[in-house]
């Protein structure tokens, strides 16, 4: 399961949020959850 937000301010600034979850055992070697930020400027 994937899960993001994005969003832009001014037509120059863009960023975003995603979380994504995988399932399968509780491993902690076999998790392979992240998270992610991104933000961006455009001139």
């Amino acid at each position: 399961i994937s899960l993001g937000v994005n969003a832009s301010y001014l037509a120059s600034w863009a960023g975003s949020i995603s979380w994504t979850h995988n399932f399968g055992p509780d491993a902690p070697l076999d998790d392979r959850d992240f998270a992610s930020i991104n933000i961006s400027y455009a001139f």
